[in-house]
């Protein structure tokens, strides 16, 4: 493999972290929801809305409110008229339970002890059965009340079943994905880093030791007689030692910077 392709995989490395870096610190595209909208001839378009849309939320309430339709007033009097009927209801039951408890209570007294002197209660007959007409009373409004609510209930159910369904539909909640300002932006910033590589390398090149057994073997077999001062030395590899300029240290950490962060970009 020879020095060049390793300058090019250096300089392709260093632009991919970079585009990969400038992606992930892009800022996030708002979250967005699908709406679909049904015409009278059955087509469908649709588009998105930002989620925190003021056209949005006016298009919830109106959904909402053709699925939930407000409460019709009759029905609201009649649940009232309920509620107070049962409540007088209840306290005409009490009434009449009393008035039995005590007329019991005289009699049990008066079996007992034809002699003891005890007091009792007395109780109007009238009273009995005026609290019996009231309890009529109330339990007629109740009944009526509860007539006319199933009735108001039965109209709103069949109301909206012959709505016809919303023309508009509240699809899917997306996050949408990055713009074509980062994209541009991302590769603008690779080409850039990848010509600062470049250059760098340019400037500050790696030490390196090529061995070419092809050049050794066409090189001229005159030189020995041309030179006569100049010997050739031939020395394992291993025995030599090559320190690398601080310039080239720097840009081997560099790009393992960028790789590091990169990686931890596109985790997170």
């Amino acid at each position: 493999m020879s020095v060049r392709r390793w300058a090019f995989e250096d300089f392709v490395l260093a632009a991919v972290c970079v585009a990969a870096i400038t992606l992930g610190l892009w800022p996030a595209e708002p979250i967005r929801q699908m709406i679909h909208c049904h015409d009278v001839h059955g087509n469908t378009s649709s588009y998105s809305l930002q989620f925190n849309d003021s056209r949005l939320a006016r298009l919830r309430r109106e959904i909402d409110r053709r699925e939930h339709p407000p409460v019709p007033t009759a029905v609201i009097v009649a649940k009232w008229r309920a509620d107070l009927a049962g409540h007088y209801s209840r306290r005409c039951e009490q009434a009449l339970q009393g008035v039995v408890t005590a007329q019991t209570t005289v009699k049990s007294a008066s079996l007992t002890s034809s002699r003891a002197i005890m007091p009792v209660s007395y109780t109007d007959p009238r009273s009995a059965d005026l609290t019996s007409r009231e309890l009529a009373f109330w339990q007629s409004v109740a009944s009526r009340s509860e007539a006319d609510i199933a009735a108001a209930e039965v109209a709103i159910a069949q109301q909206m079943a012959a709505h016809a369904p919303s023309p508009v539909e509240l699809g899917e909640i997306f996050t949408p994905p990055k713009s074509s300002n980062a994209w541009i932006a991302a590769i603008l910033f690779g080409l850039l880093a990848s010509c600062v590589f470049a250059e760098w390398r340019m400037r500050a090149p790696a030490i390196e030791i090529v061995r070419s057994g092809a050049a050794l073997a066409t090189a001229p077999t005159t030189i020995a007689a041309q030179t006569p001062d100049a010997i050739r030395i031939e020395i394992p590899v291993s025995w030599i030692r090559i320190h690398q300029p601080k310039a080239v240290w720097a840009r081997r950490v560099a790009l393992a910077l960028l790789v590091a962060v990169a990686g931890w970009v596109v985790a997170v």
